[in-house]
């Protein structure tokens, strides 16, 4: 909401590259930061998602990142309202190629 006061909802995703790959077949704008980088004594979900946003110059339908030493990976959907984001859900998962 610091970036856009319009996004006010978002949900996590347990992280799967069959989820990515839905994500990005459902042609949503994908975002990721590498947890290595993260500054100490930041809180990781709020630095990953803006070093995201403020290097992409928007605020994407997804940011992701592959988790690290003791941090699980994550996929997170962002959206206006928790329609949105549903949304944004069931278009990928129109969109995932089941094994």
């Amino acid at each position: 909401m610091k970036h856009d006061p319009a996004m006010r909802s978002a949900v996590n995703v347990r992280y799967s590259e069959n989820s990515l790959a839905a994500l990005r077949h459902a042609g949503l704008r994908i975002g990721s930061f590498d947890r290595r980088e993260e500054p100490k004594r930041r809180k990781t979900m709020e630095w990953g998602t803006g070093k995201v946003i403020e290097e992409m110059g928007f605020v994407p339908d997804v940011v992701f990142d592959r988790g690290g030493i003791g941090k699980e990976p994550m996929i997170r959907i962002l959206g206006r309202d928790p329609h949105e984001v549903v949304r944004k859900i069931r278009l990928a998962l129109d969109r995932a190629v089941m094994p």
